[in-house]
């Protein structure tokens, strides 16, 4: 007997398939700038994707909205 008798507005889970599709979506989402002469400045290269360590600099600010 499992617990989704007690609370029936739970449902089994899905496929994994639906993680790694929920994943993908999510990443698309993410916006990444960069800091640019006082203002922030879209770093297209990393829009859509999963942050990336190569996309750090020691030397420059980062900031990274998701919408």
């Amino acid at each position: 007997m499992t617990n989704y008798c007690f609370f029936p507005h739970i449902t089994e889970p899905g496929p994994q398939e639906e993680d790694e599709l929920y994943e993908m979506y999510m990443a698309e989402t993410n916006r990444v700038y960069r800091y640019e002469n006082e203002t922030l400045v879209p770093y297209e290269e990393y829009w859509g994707t999963t942050p990336k360590y190569e996309m750090l600099n020691n030397k420059a600010v980062g900031a990274h909205a998701i919408c």
